[in-house]
């Protein structure tokens, strides 16, 4: 990651560095109005994974969901439509947090078997003292009707996000076919209806509040990368 920042800080310098990924990134720079924060917020949520293996509330859930994939929408807005005015814009920057933030959320109930055998809760601690599920009942990778409990209020909250602004804003600029879309916004909610509950396996089957009060830009300039 240091690598990576170092080289990232030079590329926005204006640098021209050889490798095959700075030159394609050079060019799709050049072709749009890229905007630099998301890089910087995604490996943010790289360095709360080198770091964090615990999440206390369902704030934090969603803010490190945000780091992780509402920034890859971000990143990919200006590609998919470019030259919109400020409000369209504005609604389609809220689509892709939101959206990002459910998908990451569905990534989280999928993957309790994996991320615990990484040593690794997403799960809010609030929600499991509230739905009395400990961290030692994970650990025995047994699925009780405390823990269906707490898997169905986790499905209402991915639903919140997947449903709030993501699907219909994204939907309506997309450039691709109508089918193509229904699809596209079709396979997570697919994932939700469908994936199991298997803990035992290596992989187990809202709106966006500004999580960040200094940008995460401005951090890493300050502080030792990692």
């Amino acid at each position: 990651m240091a690598v990576f920042l170092h080289d990232f800080d030079r590329f926005l310098a204006g640098y021209d560095l050889d490798e095959a990924l700075w030159v394609a990134l050079r060019d799709v720079w050049k072709r749009y109005d890229m905007d630099v924060e998301p890089f910087f917020e995604l490996a943010e949520g790289m360095k709360w994974d080198l770091h964090k293996s615990r999440y206390e509330t369902l704030e934090e859930t969603e803010q490190y969901s945000y780091y992780a994939a509402s920034t890859v929408g971000l990143m990919l807005l200006p590609i998919l439509v470019p030259n919109q005015d400020e409000a369209t814009t504005r609604q389609l920057r809220q689509g892709a947090i939101d959206l990002g933030i459910a998908m990451q959320l569905t990534n989280i109930l999928r993957d309790v078997g994996e991320d615990l055998n990484r040593d690794r809760i997403y799960l809010p601690r609030t929600m499991m003292r509230q739905y009395g599920v400990s961290e030692e009942m994970l650990q025995q990778r047994e699925v009780t009707p405390v823990f269906i409990d707490l898997w169905e209020a986790w499905r209402v909250e991915q639903s919140s996000c997947m449903h709030g602004h993501g699907k219909p804003i994204i939907c309506t600029h997309l450039r691709v076919e109508s089918r193509s879309r229904q699809q596209l916004f079709s396979m997570k909610e697919f994932l939700m209806q469908h994936v199991r509950i298997d803990m035992t396996s290596s992989r187990s089957e809202h709106t966006y509040r500004p999580y960040k009060k200094e940008s995460c830009w401005q951090n890493y300039k300050q502080s030792d990368s990692l």
